[in-house]
């Protein structure tokens, strides 16, 4: 009876120690696995930081070359805009002087004296003329620059917020 119970329970016991070998081999594999996907996540974090690093570089440099591109065209267009304000004040003061002496010349009651004055105004009101279709024309390229810097601020706040969700 024991005698008999004792190969049965040798193959019993040697059947559980090799599958406890399998299942430490088993283990250790999954350790080992275990580890690898761990360092290989910190592999990948570590690769997308410095490339979202880079992607950032290079958007501070886009930011800032669109930043100086748009301040240097400010700079130039306030320019433009200045020297058409003072253009148009010029032609203003130009066109009241104008209106001054015209009034002026309605007052006079010799004939000989008012063609003497409105061939005097009429040589003054062409250049007047030439001068307030000058103004008009300014006044047009102020009104065409603030169309084109609305267009390219709304493109720029449109890139901006595309990038910004």
């Amino acid at each position: 009876p024991v005698s008999q119970k004792e190969p049965t329970l040798q193959r019993i016991i040697s059947t559980l120690a090799n599958k406890n070998d399998e299942i430490q081999n088993f283990i250790d594999t999954l350790n080992q696995t275990l580890k690898g996907v761990q360092e290989n996540s910190s592999n990948v974090l570590s690769e997308l930081d410095e490339e979202f690093d880079s992607l950032y570089s290079i958007l501070d440099e886009v930011k800032e070359s669109m930043i100086n591109s748009i301040k240097q065209e400010q700079a130039r267009k306030s320019q433009e805009l200045q020297s058409q304000l003072s253009q148009c004040n010029n032609a203003l003061e130009n066109s009241e002087e104008l209106l001054e002496f015209a009034t002026r010349s309605l007052d006079i009651k010799e004939p000989e004296e008012f063609s003497k004055k409105n061939l005097i105004f009429k040589n003054d009101v062409f250049p007047f003329n030439f001068g307030f279709i000058k103004s008009f024309l300014i006044l047009k390229n102020a009104s065409n620059f603030l169309s084109k810097m609305l267009s390219i601020y709304s493109k720029v706040n449109t890139w901006m917020c595309l990038w910004g969700s």
